[in-house]
């Protein structure tokens, strides 16, 4: 967590204010914490609000730095564009969450710098993972405030939000629960959207 909140002050505003929530959506039990992704600061931002210590699924072809500062979490290290490795990552997930150990996963699987789109598309990945090994995923968001009067626009303030739990069953269809955790996030980004004043759900077409 100190290297985390290091981290954060290096890349934000030193005086950058954390608030989290949904902390009672999530379970003792090991999981799979599915977040949203829109920047370099979601690998280190919400490591202080969570009770427990999560490995990272992480692609391979990062900067080199960025990936000496995650090391600290553990890393489960994925070429996207080879199938052996993506199949090895995916059986070692398994393994380390049916071991007691939890997961933080970008389904997204880059950063989502899209103007208007609230989620880039996603794989099955993460609940085939959550679906063989048991376990819950639980829907994240890390939505950011900016000060554009600064010289250099700067994040001032990160809202995590937990969601509730989405339980996978093994006879469960995949293609809903990925429809289910879409929504859940969509809806999550759209109320801290709203509560940073910018926009009305309501205002804005189809």
């Amino acid at each position: 967590s100190k290297i985390a909140v290091a981290v954060t002050k290096m890349f934000t505003n030193k005086d950058v204010e954390w608030i989290y929530d949904g902390l009672e959506n999530i379970p003792e039990e090991t999981a799979i914490f599915a977040q949203s992704h829109q920047g370099i600061l979601d690998g280190f931002v919400w490591i202080p609000t969570l009770d427990r210590h999560c490995l990272l699924l992480h692609g391979a072809e990062v900067n080199k730095l960025l990936l000496l500062c995650q090391l600290n979490t553990g890393l489960i290290l994925v070429k996207k564009e080879d199938k052996e490795n993506n199949l090895n990552a995916k059986l070692d997930m398994i393994r380390l969450l049916l071991e007691g150990h939890s997961i933080a996963y970008f389904p997204e699987g880059t950063w989502n710098l899209s103007p208007n789109k609230l989620h880039l598309p996603m794989s099955y990945g993460f609940l085939e993972v959550a679906q063989k090994a048991g376990v819950p995923v639980i829907p994240m968001v890390v939505e950011y405030t900016y000060d554009t009067t600064m010289p250099k626009e700067r994040i001032t303030k990160a809202h995590i939000r937990y969601g509730k739990p989405i339980a996978v069953g093994l006879l469960d269809s995949l293609k809903e629960k990925l429809h289910e955790y879409e929504e859940a996030v969509s809806t999550m980004r759209w109320e801290l959207i709203e509560e940073k004043g910018l926009y009305k759900r309501k205002d804005i077409s189809n």
